[in-house]
């Protein structure tokens, strides 16, 4: 084999030897920064750190599309070396609505999508084929397993207790249209009760709905109307023993299931109360516009002015925060000095508790809110569409909006919305989180009936 013959000058080796190093000098260190995760930002005209994408949803087996691009690996997956930017997720399955939404990824730092259970398409089915007649309202427990059935017929009110997941009921009551009955369900416990007002005395029935063949009850001695039962109870916290505390004049009476016992004495003046869950016992005064706790002698020790508030009743209450029912809605009385504000007022709203995320979740017809433990107060959304219920759907707070239009899902975390139903006439909802299913009591078509709906 012959070779072609070259000549190279010593002067010309010498500069190919100066451009190779050279070459090697500029390209090492870009290597070097390529490995090590950094990009050149062509718009800035600057080198960056990349950032990583780390996604984790249910069901696992979904598609993941990052810039319309499939990411074809398991979950869960960790996208890393991602440039700085903007970029589109789309997460889809079979017989599921997709998930997508625009992120932004930070210089070294990771984006994460998680928490995320993607909603099947689905349709509601009616639960009472062969019921006679269509509950006219219902009450639900706090985890969606029971719920208490009202049905008015021939002049007679029927109460029973329904088990969403076996699907039986257990009568309660049967009283004429002439009583009036209220009833809840402890947000804490396995509890509910019934409160009667009949021929101007009221009583109150607590069950267990695991045995509602037998209750603890009280008798009223003052007259108590149910319509405005809302003032003359609250359900204790944090106890050994579940229990319902029921104000009887100034008595407070704490209700359980084995013993009612007097608690404590509530003045005259005051026209709302909370026993809180270090069991202190708190009171508004209207003539001096003051919260007051009570001492051990019941000795009023004020605590909080508010001026011209019509307090209702106080719904929640901790070291940092008042949360109240007023004439006009609800409000919010921040105890932090430094706080961006004191006062929060919401027009037409009422409260909801989400108990996994310890949040109070503050919505009118128009706007949802939410209230930390801490006192702090963040707008979740605005709507056009008018807001009746709200509750929570998962331990992540992701949550069920009720709207004149439809059921909706809402990740405030992501601001994500999916449409669950849409098309009938909604009176009531409620939720059984656990197998992931919504129950409404509405129309369908030309039908009326508690439905469910798998999500």
């Amino acid at each position: 084999m012959t070779y072609p013959s070259t000549f190279l000058s010593r002067r010309m080796r010498r500069t190919l030897m100066g451009f190779l190093i050279s070459v090697f000098f500029l390209i090492a260190p870009l290597l070097l920064a390529y490995t090590a995760g950094y990009r050149y930002d062509i718009i800035n005209r600057r080198f960056e750190q990349t950032g990583v994408i780390s996604i984790d949803i249910e069901p696992p087996d979904s598609k993941i599309f990052l810039n319309t691009v499939e990411i074809k690996k398991n979950m869960p997956l960790r996208l890393a070396n991602r440039v700085p930017g903007g970029y589109h997720i789309r997460i889809e399955r079979e017989g599921y609505q997709p998930w997508e939404r625009d992120i932004t990824v930070e210089s070294r730092q990771t984006t994460y999508i998680k928490n995320i259970t993607l909603f099947p398409v689905s349709l509601p089915t009616p639960v009472f084929d062969q019921r006679a007649q269509t509950p006219q309202s219902v009450v639900p427990s706090r985890d969606g397993a029971y719920a208490i059935l009202f049905a008015p017929h021939d002049g007679i009110e029927e109460v029973t207790l329904f088990h969403t997941i076996t699907k039986r009921e257990t009568p309660l009551l049967r009283k004429t249209s002439d009583a009036k009955i209220f009833s809840s369900w402890s947000p804490s416990y396995d509890l509910f009760f019934l409160a009667v007002e009949e021929g101007g005395r009221t009583s109150v029935w607590l069950f267990d709905p695991e045995n509602p063949v037998s209750a603890a009850t009280y008798a009223f001695n003052a007259p108590i109307g149910v319509e405005e039962m809302h003032q003359w109870f609250q359900w204790q916290k944090n106890t050994i023993i579940p229990s319902v505390i029921l104000r009887d004049g100034a008595s407070l009476i704490s209700l359980s299931l084995v013993s009612k016992e007097d608690i404590g004495y509530l003045p005259d003046t005051a026209d709302a109360w909370m026993v809180d869950s270090e069991e202190t016992i708190w009171i508004y005064e209207e003539e001096h516009s003051t919260f007051m706790t009570l001492d051990a002698d019941g000795n009023s020790l004020p605590f909080f002015s508010i001026e011209e508030k019509k307090i209702r009743d106080i719904i929640d209450i901790n070291d940092h925060r008042i949360l109240v029912a007023d004439d006009d809605g609800v409000s919010v009385l921040v105890q932090d000095t430094n706080a961006e504000k004191n006062l929060w007022e919401f027009p037409n709203a009422r409260a909801r508790f989400h108990p996994a995320t310890k949040e109070w979740f503050v919505f009118s017809p128009w706007e949802l809110w939410t209230v930390y433990e801490n006192g702090d107060v963040a707008l979740l959304n605005r709507t056009s569409q008018t807001l009746t219920d709200v509750a929570p759907l998962d331990k992540y707070g992701v949550l069920l909006l009720t709207t004149d239009r439809g059921l909706f899902a809402f990740n405030p975390g992501y601001y994500v919305t999916h449409d669950l139903f849409s098309g009938g006439t909604i009176e009531k909802t409620f939720v059984r989180e656990k197998d992931r299913v919504v129950y409404f009591l509405g129309t369908v078509g030309n039908r009326r009936d508690l439905y469910e709906l798998r999500y």
